[in-house]
């Protein structure tokens, strides 16, 4: 298992063809790819892009889930000026450009 790989523990929505649509975890990492168990006990590898792709997106969106400041804004807590990978993996596809602009931002201003 890869320590402190950010998709550990993501939510990720598959369509099985014929089968319908599953929920599951994502549950390790090789280091190359990913263990998935969804809620049926099946379990498969994925590539970290067939990962990307099945992420629930407000399940696991910063953008989401974060708290509106007095402004009306959204405030993204301090913790991702220094997991800045992280913060654009947990972007829904709304606000994946978003985040790049901050990690963009972040990187040229703010060097870890």
């Amino acid at each position: 298992m890869v320590r402190g790989d950010p998709v550990i523990g993501m939510s990720v929505l598959k369509e099985f063809p014929t089968h319908g649509y599953f929920s599951g975890t994502v549950v390790s990492s090789s280091g190359v790819t990913y263990r998935i168990r969804y809620t049926d006990g099946d379990c498969e590898e994925a590539t970290r892009a067939q990962v990307i792709e099945l992420l629930m997106p407000q399940a696991n969106c910063v953008f989401c889930s974060v708290k509106l400041s007095g402004d009306g804004s959204r405030v993204v807590p301090k913790y991702f000026i220094t997991h800045r990978e992280e913060l654009v993996v947990r972007a829904c596809s709304a606000h994946r450009a978003r985040a790049q602009g901050f990690v963009r931002t972040w990187t040229e201003n703010t060097p870890l």
